[in-house]
């Protein structure tokens, strides 16, 4: 009977076990998910402090200098008119993965996407004071790498476009809204 208890008892604590890996498997597996989206929108860097932070709210709203990049499509909407759904989709998600590594590159952070608009904000992540020369040379790079791919864009036989690129500096309040 005893040795049966002990089979019970260690019966018992395998399906604990089982039970605690099994959360924590879907714990990391969720928190990988988050990243992954976090990661999509700003650098790792910036993913891995709001992920390890142990405050409720890691984006405390704060008020600080930051410098403010706007890019958007010259006529866009006359451009997406003459294109299949599928082909405007394509020809966006080319354009936006190759200025946001650009962004990335330059320490900015990804504010949003509003159609063919993008919104990035520097002087977060590294120095504060060197917010408005990142912002300045990923605007140089945009502008060089929207080169080449409309090269890439006439081979796949979308439009070509210009992109207009404004910055400015200023205090905002950043945090969570």
């Amino acid at each position: 009977e005893r040795s049966s208890r002990n089979f019970q008892e260690l019966t018992t604590k395998m399906m604990l076990y089982a039970r605690d890996i099994e959360h924590y498997q879907k714990r990391l597996r969720e928190e990988g998910e988050s990243r992954q989206r976090l990661t999509r929108y700003i650098d790792h860097n910036l993913a891995d402090k709001i992920m390890n932070n142990k405050e409720d709210t890691p984006l405390q709203n704060t008020r600080q200098e930051a410098t403010i990049l706007f890019a958007d499509i010259r006529s866009f909407t006359s451009i997406s008119e003459h294109m299949a759904p599928e082909e405007v989709i394509g020809m966006l998600n080319a354009y936006f993965d190759a200025m946001v590594e650009i962004i990335f590159h330059h320490n900015g952070v990804l504010d949003k996407f509003v159609g063919d608009e993008l919104m990035a904000t520097f002087g977060l992540l590294g120095e504060p004071e060197e917010g408005p020369l990142n912002a300045l040379n990923a605007a140089i790079d945009m502008q060089r790498r929207c080169k080449s791919l409309m090269s890439e864009f006439r081979l796949k036989g979308y439009p070509v476009f210009e992109v207009g690129i404004g910055v400015n500096t200023g205090d905002v309040v950043m945090g969570n809204v």
